[in-house]
């Protein structure tokens, strides 16, 4: 529960999330510059385990607002996505509308009760969880991904 409130207070998951969107760059840099490494795992592992709790639920369609980015997605391609975070209701728009992710997560789970925004319904969404673009709409960049497994470089050590 710990792990969960901390990631959601004021900058720690700007932070997380820009750091490990570079952690994968190498072996060596993963070793050496990811200062994140217990807290990652300690999240990782909060998300696996409210999955458990919540594995009557199936999968969760959630989403996220972003404002100032521009993409460019094809059709069938697929991928990891950052940030971990996405809602499942209107607060997507207070993060901007730029651009849109809707996003069917199979493996994240629902952790309003853990957050520090207990009053936001938040989706964490596995690090290591695959997404398949189902559709994307450029001219109002609108993006639909879809979860189809799971990968991990590393395999979720603490290397």
């Amino acid at each position: 529960a710990i792990v969960l409130m901390a990631y959601t207070m004021r900058t720690m998951h700007l932070h997380l999330n820009w750091a490990t969107s570079t952690a994968g760059i190498s072996p060596e840099h993963y070793r050496h510059k990811f200062s994140f490494k217990y807290f990652y795992f300690y999240l990782t592992t909060a998300i696996q385990i409210l999955k458990e709790w919540q594995s009557s639920i199936g999968e969760h369609k959630c989403y996220q607002g972003v404002k100032d980015l521009h993409i460019e997605a094809k059709v069938g391609r697929r991928g990891l996505i950052w940030p971990f975070h996405f809602y499942l209701r209107n607060e997507v728009w207070k993060f901007g509308n730029e651009t849109l992710f809707t996003v069917t997560t199979c493996l994240g789970a629902a952790f309003s009760h853990f957050s520090y925004h207990t009053s936001e319904k938040e989706v964490l969404i596995s690090p290591y969880e695959i997404f398949l673009v189902k559709s994307f709409f450029q001219t109002c960049s609108r993006l639909h991904l879809h979860s189809v497994g799971n990968y991990s470089k590393y395999q979720c050590q603490l290397v």
